[in-house]
């Protein structure tokens, strides 16, 4: 049977880890899902908070061999799953099914984590893989949650059934192309029987069909990607601040909300230090008419901040302030410089070589000025150092005019350049004008 809301454009909620804490928080979530059943509904998810961080610890405690880390590690994160589970399910087949795949995936992650300790090495593909469990056991846990609710049909949907990659593992790309293709044909039918797909956010597939990560902060592209693939109206991403404010709120305490954003502004706040969206999020809307709102999840009535196509706010060109802290500023100016091939590179090599303690005084190699003829200093200099690596000293660095060899008679060599040999001078005594005779200079 085709739902009557299915004519309607779909909208998208991605919840992320901060808004799925715990037992708790996810019924939170399940509440603001059917809140909004007056359209068809696609979910997107994180794993709980902080799970990700813990699989990526353990998967690295793994390769130093800490085999007592990675099986408390795993524990750990298996009871937390556990506990929202008896938290959010009644006793029955839901729950007995999701505490089964519970067990099936941690046991699994012991299982890879134990050759891990014996091989010390980790892929990104090994990561990925491990890493992914826990944005599939949130959305399975989720679609759990909103059954049990009486939200309506749920159906979990794997993520790399419907969003392709390049196959980068770690940091992966979308295809828009097979991912709009793969997306409407598995969520479509979903849709327009009204059911509510829950999908794993951060994930996609691989051309071969096996799991990447779309990096850090994924899952709002993975928002964005099926809203761009089903024509969706909004994609509303659940946060766990009132939306993007018009500065840090660190740096300045009175920030405010910015009810409305166009997209390249705010394209230019997330690359610049906005820590609230995801760069690449906004990839895939181009020119489509797609508006995205940043969420509170504690203030579900809260219009949050808008970010679409339309300009408002002509008034206040200024709407944000964004920084990028750890910068610094150099400027290297001189009149030798000017129409001088590769100044920027070998500025770049100094700055980089005072970084590092105990380094010597870099200057740009000759090299990056193939023009330029060395100065009578540097072919000097480039003589001295070829006469030390055969073991002898120069007679640039020997009969350097004012060069003193000191004796125990306290008679000194004075001397200077000269013959073909090397160099001539006479004997001295230090503070005497006057030459030693033969029984008296030194032997």
């Amino acid at each position: 049977m085709v739902d009557r809301r299915s004519s309607l454009p779909p909208q998208i909620h991605k919840f992320g880890g901060a808004s799925l804490a715990d037992g708790p928080a996810m019924a939170r979530a399940v509440d603001i899902v059917r809140g909004h059943r007056d359209a068809p509904l696609v979910v997107v998810v994180s794993a709980l908070a902080g799970v990700t961080d813990a699989l990526l610890e353990i998967a690295a405690r793994a390769v130093q061999g800490d085999a007592e880390f990675v099986r408390a590690g795993a524990a750990a994160a298996r009871a937390r799953h556990v506990a929202a589970v008896e938290a959010l399910l009644a006793p029955g087949p839901r729950r007995d099914e999701l505490l089964r795949l519970i067990d099936e995936a941690f046991a699994e992650l012991e299982q890879i984590a134990a050759g891990l300790v014996i091989v010390r090495e980790l892929t990104a593909r090994t990561t990925d893989y491990l890493v992914a469990r826990g944005e599939r056991l949130s959305a399975r846990l989720f679609a759990a949650a909103l059954g049990e609710a009486g939200v309506g049909a749920v159906q979990f949907v794997d993520a790399p059934e419907v969003v392709k990659s390049d196959g980068t593992f770690g940091h992966a790309s979308p295809d828009l192309a097979r991912t709009d293709r793969a997306a409407r044909k598995v969520l479509g039918p979903l849709l327009a029987r009204g059911d509510i797909p829950v999908v794993p956010g951060f994930l996609a597939a691989t051309p071969d069909g096996q799991v990447a990560t779309l990096g850090r902060g994924g899952s709002d592209l993975t928002a964005t990607l099926l809203g761009r693939a089903l024509g969706a109206r909004d994609v509303a991403l659940w946060k766990d601040v009132p939306g993007l404010l018009t500065a840090d709120p660190r740096v300045v305490p009175d920030a405010r909300v910015v009810p409305q954003l166009h997209v390249r502004e705010a394209a230019e706040l997330a690359y610049y230090g906005a820590k609230v969206l995801y760069p690449r999020a906004l990839i895939p809307l181009g020119q489509r008419n797609i508006a995205i709102r940043i969420r509170s999840f504690a203030d579900p009535s809260s219009p949050g901040t808008e970010i679409s196509r339309r300009r408002t706010l002509d008034a206040y060109p200024v709407k944000a302030l964004s920084a990028v802290t750890g910068q610094a500023l150099l400027t290297v100016e001189g009149n030798g410089m000017l129409g001088v091939p590769g100044i920027a590179p070998s500025t770049a090599r100094g700055s980089r070589s005072r970084s590092s303690p105990r380094r010597r005084r870099s200057t740009p190699s000759a090299s990056a000025f193939p023009n330029r003829r060395p100065s009578a200093r540097a072919r000097a200099s480039s003589r001295s150092s070829r006469a030390r690596s055969r073991g002898g000293r120069s007679t640039a660095s020997r009969c350097a005019p004012g060069s003193r060899r000191s004796s125990s008679s306290g008679w000194g060599w004075r001397g200077r350049r000269g013959s073909r040999r090397g160099c001539s001078g006479r004997w001295r005594r230090p503070g005497s004008t006057s030459s030693p005779s033969p029984r008296d200079r030194p032997s």
